[in-house]
């Protein structure tokens, strides 16, 4: 943050005044400083409606920013205070605080910010296991679901041709396994977009489902199976965050710790692929209990 920025800052809430999202004004000497839900008002009063809308779209790219794919591992922790700080120039509003009264995390943004990166390099996507894995999994999913089906299909296959070079002490049963799998994602078909998995295609996956559960507990079979990249199984989600992607499927369920997909819960964004064996089931509900 510019250290103007910061004085002025002070100045206006004082030193130890927590970081929030603030709205600073400066006129000669006079500074004034407005957070929380008093922002909304100098805002709109200032620029009208339709222009504060603009304003927060554009905060909304600096956070989309913050969020694209990291190369280096200190930044795969996330964003931290100064790069939230530097981004946001000093004048920092988030659209969800002026319109909620509460301030969203950058987690409940991934998938909104992911998507519209998606759009802005939809002809320049990656295509190989290495490029597509190092995005974190919100932009994972949603670059996969614009790839082709030949495309999807080589993903799998790497991912499988992988997991069983890393692991060469695998059981018989886990070698059958994993020949069931590749088999099913040699067919370039099984990746071909669908509304609606026919019922064959849907027995298959659960057989291929059942197969690499018991051979390798859920779990695994889930990072093998259902999770294209670094496993993260789908987890239960604050009771406030009601407006995020949905990130499981109904019918193919891939909860844990007892927990079960609920459709449309909280009202979750649906998508038509991502979730599942293969990510090839929409995604269409959240882990809750049952």
């Amino acid at each position: 943050m510019h250290r103007d920025v910061e004085q002025w800052r002070e100045r206006a809430l004082g030193a130890e005044a927590a970081w929030v999202p603030t709205l600073l004004r400066v006129r000669d000497a006079e500074v004034r400083a407005w957070t929380g839900k008093a922002l909304a008002a100098p805002l709109v009063r200032r620029l009208g409606l339709r222009s504060t809308l603009r304003v927060l779209t554009a905060l909304g790219q600096l956070r989309q920013d913050a969020h694209a794919p990291v190369t280096g591992p200190e930044e795969k922790s996330g964003v931290g205070r100064k790069q939230f700080l530097r981004l946001g120039a000093g004048i920092v509003v988030a659209g969800g605080l002026v319109l909620t009264g509460r301030t969203p995390s950058f987690a409940e943004d991934r998938q909104v910010a992911a998507k519209a990166w998606v759009e802005a390099n939809r002809n320049q996507l990656p295509q190989s296991y290495d490029a597509v894995i190092a995005y974190n999994l919100e932009y994972r999913r949603a670059i996969y679901r614009e790839l082709p089906a030949s495309a999807r299909r080589q993903l799998w296959l790497e991912q499988l041709q992988r997991y069983r070079a890393d692991h060469p002490s695998l059981t018989a049963e886990q070698h059958h396994a994993l020949d069931h799998i590749t088999a099913i994602a040699e067919k370039e078909s099984t990746f071909a977009p669908r509304r609606v998995a026919s019922h064959s295609a849907r027995k298959e996956e659960q057989d291929v489902k059942e197969t690499a559960v018991q051979a390798f507990g859920h779990d695994e079979a889930y990072a093998i199976l259902a999770s294209l990249g670094p496993s993260t199984p789908p987890d239960p989600q604050p009771a406030e965050i009601l407006a995020r992607d949905c990130t499981c499927n109904v019918a193919d369920d891939w909860c844990t710790n007892g927990l079960a997909c609920w459709y449309n819960w909280g009202n979750c964004k649906k998508s038509a692929s991502g979730c599942g064996a293969f990510w090839n089931e929409a995604c269409n509900g959240r882990c809750d209990e049952p």
